[in-house]
């Protein structure tokens, strides 16, 4: 009768460490495995969204524009280190920094007449074209300062001979050319205010 009991007391407790492991299995599966979705019948397809002729010419037009303007800063930054070379009487380098100078004008010229490809108004057509005369003075001055450059180096190298009537003429049209740059800078930021441009993030 002991026997009995103990053998019905071990088949028991077989039954429930059975249970509670399969409880922990299924519990754990449940945890590991996410429960299906149901599927859609129809397919799903993405399509673009239809962009308006307006925008996209709005946006090449700044892209542009943006282009232009990378390539004239970097004029500019040139046209500096130039400067800060030709104070130390490093003729040579200054040189090099001026004729680089002058490249990025070259290239911002050619970004800005690209604008007038997307303007659509007589404003936006005017701002590429004021930003193309900018950079176009900007280069003509840069050719001026290089020559002032190069005549000062020779000019340098005579001591008590040395004559600066043609670097003082260089010097003038570099001056001459870069105030024209500042006229025309100006009236192309003026321009650009009454363009969309200028008028992002504005509250109508």
């Amino acid at each position: 009768m002991k026997l009995a009991r103990l053998l019905l007391a071990a088949l028991l407790v077989a039954t429930v460490l059975s249970a509670g492991c399969v409880g922990l299995i299924r519990d754990t599966y449940k945890s590991l495995v996410s429960t299906p979705t149901p599927t859609s019948s129809l397919p799903i397809t993405l399509t673009p969204i239809p962009i308006n002729q307006a925008i996209e010419r709005q946006y090449m037009f700044a892209e542009k524009l943006n282009s232009g303007l990378e390539h004239y800063n970097s004029g500019i930054m040139a046209m500096n280190r130039s400067r800060e070379l030709a104070d130390q009487h490093d003729w040579s380098n200054a040189s090099i920094e001026i004729g680089m100078a002058k490249a990025y004008m070259e290239q911002a010229r050619a970004s800005f007449l690209d604008m007038k490809r997307y303007a659509f108004t007589a404003d936006e057509a005017n701002l590429s074209e004021k930003w193309n005369q900018t950079a176009y003075y900007e280069a003509k001055a840069f050719e001026f300062v290089n020559l002032s450059y190069q005549e000062d180096a020779y000019q340098s190298s005579r001591g008590d001979e040395a004559n600066y009537i043609r670097y003082n003429y260089y010097v003038s049209q570099a001056n001459y050319y870069l105030g024209l740059a500042k006229a025309c800078k100006a009236e192309a930021e003026e321009l650009e205010r009454r363009t969309f441009i200028g008028q992002q993030g504005q509250v109508i």
